[in-house]
């Protein structure tokens, strides 16, 4: 089957067409998306779907209809965090996000989650859950027009391909070079090839980002080498090793669970 329109822009046109989150697959076009929903898709990629554009389940699920539940982290709009913040987390819906932009001069995207910490701060400068928040309720025309208006800007492309968090791709792009010796990452060596010439688990074909949330639809900088959003300090292509485990912020430790 074809990939999608959305796939090919994305350059993500091997994720077209999985099952992970929809049993079926094939295609939606322009007319068969709400309004909102393709507000929603150009907020979250900065892709503007026209008539003859398509997107495939997979991609409407992951960019549409679930795109907040698979956001697992704050969104760190204010880089203020070491590590990945997981707990008590709020999504910000498009009211928020237009509200939000024009206050802090920030891209922020609706969906993204934002922790205690990044909330408190919000909350100094606004209340976002007091009475305003009636006031920032635009009309459906209003705030469609308004949000469009801050998006007259240089399309993004793959930089909101995996919108979750850009602040957090930028800390851990800076923080690669010592990934390697990292206590918070415990690395497994191994004789073999552990990934594919395409960046997959060779014994199950899973494209597990190197945060190890299975979930992670990529949070990383672009890989030089593949121009992919999940490889850490590394390559994920033919690479003979993997991360046992990492430590996020609060001292939680993920385990990878494809070690064995």
């Amino acid at each position: 089957m074809d990939p999608c329109s959305v796939g090919v822009q994305l350059q993500t046109v091997n994720e077209c067409h999985r099952t992970y989150y929809t049993r079926h697959t094939g295609f939606k076009t322009k007319q068969d998306l709400t309004s909102s929903d393709l507000l929603l898709l150009q907020l979250r990629t900065g892709i503007t779907l026209s008539d003859d554009n398509t997107i495939c389940f997979h991609h409407a699920k992951i960019y549409i209809e679930r795109f907040e539940d698979l956001q697992k982290s704050c969104c760190d709009p204010f880089n203020i965090h070491r590590k990945l913040s997981k707990k008590n987390l709020r999504a910000i819906d498009l009211d928020d996000t237009t509200f939000l932009n024009a206050k802090f001069g920030r891209q922020f995207v609706p969906g993204w989650k934002l922790c205690p910490k990044c909330m408190q701060i919000i909350n100094g400068s606004v209340d976002v859950e007091g009475e305003d928040r009636q006031r920032r309720k635009l009309d459906p025309d209003g705030r469609t027009a308004k949000a469009l208006k801050s998006l007259q800007f240089t399309n993004p492309g793959r930089q909101t391909e995996f919108t979750p968090e850009t602040s957090k791709r930028e800390k851990r792009r800076l923080q690669t070079k010592i990934a390697s010796i990292n206590s918070d990452r415990q690395v497994i060596p191994a004789k073999s090839k552990v990934y594919d010439s395409q960046g997959l688990l060779l014994y199950s074909g899973m494209d597990l980002c190197d945060c190890l949330d299975e979930d992670c639809l990529g949070c990383f900088y672009s890989c030089p080498k593949c121009d992919s959003n999940k490889c850490g300090a590394e390559c994920r292509c033919d690479r003979k090793w993997m991360y046992e485990q990492i430590e996020i912020e609060g001292g939680e430790i993920i385990k990878n669970k494809h070690v064995g």
